[in-house]
């Protein structure tokens, strides 16, 4: 059980067993564990002596957490605070001179004393205050970090923010409105990204040639085409290389105003147009009607395509990202592969069995598309990846392996006795041990055969 009580720092105490603390600190003074503090600067005593001092009015948004040890009250988690608290009250805790005058002259500013009381969280069971500890330190309390567009806007609402952020924050929402996927907006504006996204934006050479300028505290832009650069330069950060030529965008091939100049003028509106097309081409529904966009990175080298050999140990499903036409097939390889990769690292053994399954189900669905476009083509109702099949045997052995002979595990596959049906048969019915290797090594064959016929 856990109370909530105010208790005196006099009667608080250091937790000589804190992570903190080296081994040898066990059952030292006080004095020594606050002095510990102090030759540290990564604890930053000073810095938050200052910060609670001159926050000193507002009430304490942090309780501290305290274990009811024998006749003890072991601050658990809060040493940091009750260390300023205990020089603030007591400067002559440190025997450092300098040290002890600047607490001297923070605690002459407030009203505290041995007496002064925090508010703790107090309990007897010692697991229940690790939980805290716990929470906090390995969790960070679950919270999540404001991103560079937060802490702009909480100056600028707060009336503190300088010319600089409330140009940030105007570009930024020019972003939020730009005709793009939320997703692609998010992440220019996110960890990463907003750097070099800034470093361009917020510089000489796009003030000038843009026309930037504040009027009565409004982002004035002279360029009538702004958005659609904007939007150039958005994708082409995210992508960290130009769309015409494939040169690198990154903070360091634009750290000078010349190149910032050079890029900037670059960027054509035309080129919009292309991004649209780019990005409409590459946005896919998933099986639960989510939108997902995935865009190829630029690059000024020609793509190789690397087939893996089916006798080559392969820990990815498929053996490698495929890239299908729309609709149920590519939807349904999508969820496989989700789910495979989730799962690969410490729980494959319970997927398999589902992915095993998915295996013979992707195939039925291609079978039942394949047809459903070809409908002079009669197959089996029951079990349409029978004949399907049988159709890529009939035209193995007829067109001689011309459309094949690149598909290393189908060629494989065909011109073996290897029983790739009756395991598909099997794993369906869930009647077959289900080995890694041997769903990994189906996965394959599965692969070439989506490839041949629904490659986009």
């Amino acid at each position: 059980m856990i109370v909530n009580r105010k208790i005196k720092i006099r009667e608080l105490s250091l937790w000589d067993e804190n992570p903190r603390f080296p081994d040898k600190y066990f059952n030292q003074t006080e004095e020594e564990l606050i002095n510990f503090f102090l030759q540290k600067k990564n604890f930053k005593i000073q810095e938050l002596a200052e910060a609670i001092v001159r926050d000193f009015s507002l009430p304490q948004l942090e309780k501290i957490i305290v274990l009811e040890l024998q006749d003890q009250n072991v601050v658990i988690e809060g040493n940091r605070r009750l260390t300023v608290y205990k020089l603030l009250a007591n400067p002559e805790l440190t025997q450092e001179e300098k040290l002890r005058a600047f607490f001297i002259d923070l605690s002459n500013k407030i009203s505290i004393n041995d007496e002064y009381e925090l508010e703790c969280l107090i309990t007897s069971d010692k697991e229940e205050a690790l939980k805290y500890v716990d929470r906090k330190h390995n969790n960070g309390n679950f919270e999540i970090g404001w991103g560079q567009a937060e802490r702009d806007n909480f100056k600028a609402r707060r009336g503190r923010a300088s010319n600089k952020e409330l140009f940030r924050i105007e570009i930024s929402k020019i972003v939020k409105s730009l005709d793009l996927p939320e997703e692609l907006k998010e992440q220019v504006l996110g960890k990463g990204y907003v750097t070099t996204f800034f470093r361009i934006i917020d510089s000489k050479p796009a003030y000038d040639l843009y026309g930037f300028s504040f009027q009565d505290g409004k982002l004035i832009i002279k360029d009538k085409d702004f958005e659609e650069k904007l939007k150039v330069i958005v994708y082409e950060v995210l992508n960290k290389k130009t769309l015409e030529g494939g040169k690198d965008i990154n903070t360091r091939t634009l750290n000078k105003n010349p190149e910032k100049e050079e890029y900037l003028k670059s960027v054509k509106k035309e080129h919009s147009k292309k991004i649209d097309e780019i990005i409409e081409k590459h946005t896919q529904k998933d099986i639960f009607g989510e939108e997902k966009v995935n865009i190829p990175k630029i690059s000024n080298k020609k793509k190789r395509n690397v087939k893996t050999p089916i006798t080559k140990p392969n820990e990815i499903i498929f053996g490698r990202t495929l890239e299908l036409k729309q609709g149920k097939v590519n939807n349904l390889y999508r969820a496989i592969v989700k789910i495979y990769e989730q799962n690969s690292k410490n729980e494959i053994d319970i997927v398999l069995p589902i992915i095993g399954m998915s295996l013979r189900l992707i195939l039925d669905v291609a079978a039942r598309e394949y047809y459903k476009e070809n409908n002079n083509e009669k197959f089996d109702e029951n079990a349409p990846y029978k004949s399907f099949l049988k159709l890529i045997k009939k035209q193995f052995r007829d067109n001689g392996q011309k459309e094949i002979t690149n598909y290393l595990a189908l060629s494989d596959w065909l011109s073996s006795t290897y029983n790739f049906e009756g395991l598909l048969g099997k794993y369906a019915h869930g009647d077959i041990e289900f080995r890694k290797q041997d769903v990994l090594k189906n996965s394959l064959i599965i692969a070439d055969i989506l490839e041949l016929y629904f490659k986009r």
